[in-house]
């Protein structure tokens, strides 16, 4: 993710400098992106700092960052999970620092930041969130304000459910196997996102481990597995009809529109 904003926000003309965990990668990161890569660790000189690592070394950077920044600048951190990070941050945050937690709603492969949404969550931003939503919607991002706490509650049912259930079905095809040459397109497709599940699986697992409400949405899965294993072929139409009509409000204009025959 870290790659993706350094390349958007040098696009929107900004003087853009990383730093990598691996101090070679880096340097490749910052030839092929054209940006600045950080010498010696300094943060001074800088308005912004953006902390953007797997969600476990967040905290620790974000600390780091913390001793070394200008008085009047702002910390960002860019994380899917916010229980356990934002407070101990904001606990040590300088009186003369400001703080804006930010989770963007996509990840790292897509080719464009045009139409994207980012969660931005101000935990002390008097002076820099105005700044930062006009950044974010010269990147061509569309903001939407939160708080720890809704973000962590919608994130529960969008990711902790949402992947959970992807889990259940590697679970479950794994025991059960399958022939390949049987497999229809709709599958294919199933099959290929689980791929990139496998690749994301640290971010995934992460999500379940620190999300205050991932343990009850996976309850909630299994009680409505439990369920429609139970009911009968009437009963299961019937209510998976009432089921797509609910989610039908639920979700963004469009979604639910016309989709290709043959599932």
């Amino acid at each position: 993710m870290g790659r993706l904003l350094a390349k958007g926000l040098k696009a929107c003309g900004l003087r853009v400098v990383i730093r990598d965990l691996d101090e070679r990668r880096g340097r490749e990161v910052a030839r092929r992106l054209g940006v600045g890569l950080l010498e010696g660790g300094s943060l001074k000189g800088f308005g912004v700092v953006i902390i953007a690592v797997p969600f476990e070394e967040v905290l620790g950077e974000a600390i780091k960052a913390l001793g070394d920044m200008d008085e009047g600048s702002l910390l960002v951190d860019v994380s899917s999970i916010k229980t356990g990070l934002v407070g101990p941050i904001k606990e040590n945050l300088p009186d003369r620092i400001e703080y804006i937690s930010i989770h963007p709603l996509f990840g790292p492969t897509v080719k464009s930041l045009r139409g994207k949404r980012v969660v931005v969550i101000p935990i002390k931003a008097e002076r820099w969130l105005g700044k930062l939503l006009s950044i974010l919607r010269g990147l061509g991002c569309e903001a939407i304000l939160s708080t720890v706490e809704e973000h962590e509650e919608a994130m529960a049912k969008i990711q902790a459910l949402h992947h959970f259930s992807y889990m259940c079905l590697v679970d479950c095809l794994s025991k059960l196997g399958f022939d390949p040459k049987f497999s229809t397109e709709s599958f294919e497709r199933t099959l290929s996102l689980l791929k990139r599940f496998r690749i994301n699986l640290n971010a995934i697992l992460s999500i379940q481990r620190h999300n205050p409400f991932a343990g009850e949405m996976r309850l909630k899965y299994r009680e409505a597995v439990e369920s429609l294993s139970g009911v009968g072929p009437v009963d299961l139409e019937r209510i998976l009809r009432e089921d797509f009509a609910n989610l039908e409000r639920c979700a963004t204009p469009g979604n639910f529109g016309e989709l290709d025959h043959g599932f």
